[in-house]
């Protein structure tokens, strides 16, 4: 994005986080989060699929992540929200 913009990225990120109180980061990562928590409830990809096709290089950060974001695996978050629509 920086070199897009032809700025400096500490201050594009400095702008961003001044603007929406969010570093990108944390933005882009509560996008992936969201998407992934959607892909689990609406279709049956598998963890792993959904990991890829958001680009994740390693399956223990994502889960990781996932876990912060929501408090639960991304296995039981399916779990849960399956048993919810029922």
């Amino acid at each position: 994005m920086a070199e897009i913009l032809s700025y400096n990225g500490d201050y594009i990120n400095r702008v961003f986080k001044k603007q929406t109180g969010r570093s990108i980061l944390n933005y882009c990562q509560t996008v992936c989060m969201e998407e992934a928590a959607r892909l689990l409830s609406t279709t049956t990809l598998d963890v792993q699929t959904i990991i890829k096709q958001l680009r994740y290089e390693n399956r223990t950060h994502f889960n990781r992540l996932f876990k912060e974001y929501f408090q639960m695996t991304p296995g039981e978050y399916r779990v849960r929200h399956r048993k919810a629509m029922k």
